[in-house]
């Protein structure tokens, strides 16, 4: 209590001492080069960054402002933000994942049923495939006798030819659907390789953590 009386009467005689000069203003108190306090009716430029304390003409505080931030601080306490934003997207995405799967091997059944979906997709497409090549086989087969016939009309001729190019078009479709449903298996098998590593990241996280309280724990006088 003593010392606070003190201080305040430190205050209020600089404002004494300094009432001929700044006659009815507020006084601010800083700290200079060597760490030595200062006080005047206004701060120099070179310590305005610094911090300041104001006091009324009676030596009452008014306020405190801290120092300005440095650079340093500044990138620090970016750092510190765009790090609990990561860790706020993490916790999300493992929430989404455990909330799909409570264990690898639900991982692996996952994984094994749309692989399943997707290959008896695949080989429904290959058997289609199959049967189109082997219609075009017969139609250019057909094509290549009737030309040598001189009682099959052109009109026949034309229609073959006709059905050639359709049955060429949908094999190019049907081949461009099997090579997209081949790709969509690798998309799947890779998907689910990437469940299995984040699942066993967020155990290995857990574990960390588990360690670390223990540790806490241990160090903590009982």
């Amino acid at each position: 209590m003593c010392k606070f009386f003190l201080r305040k009467l430190v205050v209020f005689l600089l404002v004494l001492i300094a009432q001929p000069l700044y006659a009815g203003g507020n006084i601010y108190c800083w700290l200079n080069d060597n760490n030595v306090k200062e006080c005047a009716n206004y701060i120099p430029q070179q310590y305005s960054q610094r911090g300041f304390v104001e006091y009324d003409r009676y030596g009452n505080k008014i306020q405190e402002v801290a120092p300005a931030l440095t650079p340093e601080e500044i990138a620090e306490i970016k750092r510190k933000q765009i790090e609990k934003i990561r860790r706020e997207e993490q916790r999300k995405k493992d929430q989404k994942l455990l909330a799909l799967f409570s264990s690898e091997s639900d991982i692996e059944a996952g994984r094994k049923s749309e692989l399943s979906t997707i290959d008896a997709q695949i080989q429904s497409i290959q058997s289609i495939l199959d049967g189109l090549r082997r219609n075009l086989n017969d139609l250019q087969e057909s094509y290549k006798l009737s030309k040598n016939i001189p009682e099959v009309p052109k009109s026949q001729l034309r229609a073959i030819q006709m059905n050639i190019k359709s049955i060429k078009k949908r094999i190019e479709d049907t081949e461009d659907t099997l090579q997209k449903m081949r790709e969509e298996r690798v998309k799947t098998n890779n998907k689910y390789d990437a469940y299995v590593r984040h699942y066993q990241e967020i155990q290995e996280r857990r574990r960390a953590e588990q360690r670390a309280e223990a540790e806490r724990f241990s160090l903590t006088p009982q």
